[in-house]
């Protein structure tokens, strides 16, 4: 449902999906809840939550990224790998999150990430923002989609010339502002008969 909602966010978004189509900028397509005309990027965003994401993989395993990997696999819908290059971090999630998988890996290394990727359909960088330019590089080059929750606006900006010719999404900036703000702020305009304005103003 949140991807969904996201969508019509301005969250920040580029590449594409298995289901997009080349030259359609100017399509739209109504929202599956409002019926609101959407831009066809964010059409290829809502195909995300009708793909099969089974293997997820959670870089860092502090505790942002063990909270995302207890919920993942607590769900029962995700088979999660959490990756840190602190092998005292990694032990934590062996004795606290039953059926999930830990590798060790060096953040800085990008064929290690690679081969520790291979296989994993979709990727959320959990920890330290300034990893993920190389995060989000090894995920193109594995196929795997690409999440994020940094708010630091330079990578983000990295991650999206990344994104560029991508077969996958990529999608930065989804902790809490943006991301779960943007969708509360959703949430709020659909109850408005208008919304207008801009945050500069």
């Amino acid at each position: 449902r949140y991807v969904k909602e996201a969508a019509t966010s301005s969250c920040n978004f580029e590449g594409s999906s298995p289901l997009s189509t080349q030259n359609s900028s100017s399509r739209r397509t109504p929202h599956p809840e409002t019926g609101r005309p959407i831009r066809e990027r964010s059409r290829r965003i809502l195909s995300i939550a009708n793909m099969s994401l089974r293997r997820v993989a959670v870089m860092g395993s502090g505790k942002i990224g063990r909270a995302c990997a207890f919920f993942l696999q607590r769900s029962g819908s995700y088979d999660v790998t959490s990756l840190d290059h602190e092998g005292a971090n990694l032990y934590w999630i062996k004795d606290n999150i039953p059926g999930a998988s830990t590798r060790k890996v060096s953040f800085t290394d990008a064929n290690a990430m690679a081969k520790a990727l291979e296989g994993h359909d979709a990727v959320l960088a959990a920890g330290p923002f300034w990893h993920n330019p190389m995060i989000a590089e090894v995920c193109k080059r594995v196929g795997a989609h690409y999440l994020d929750l940094t708010e630091d606006v330079s990578v983000t900006q990295k991650v999206k010339e990344l994104a560029g010719g991508a077969g996958t999404a990529f999608i930065p900036q989804c902790g809490l502002a943006p991301g779960f703000i943007t969708i509360a702020g959703y949430n709020l305009a659909k109850s408005l008969d208008t919304v207008s304005g801009s945050a500069s103003e």
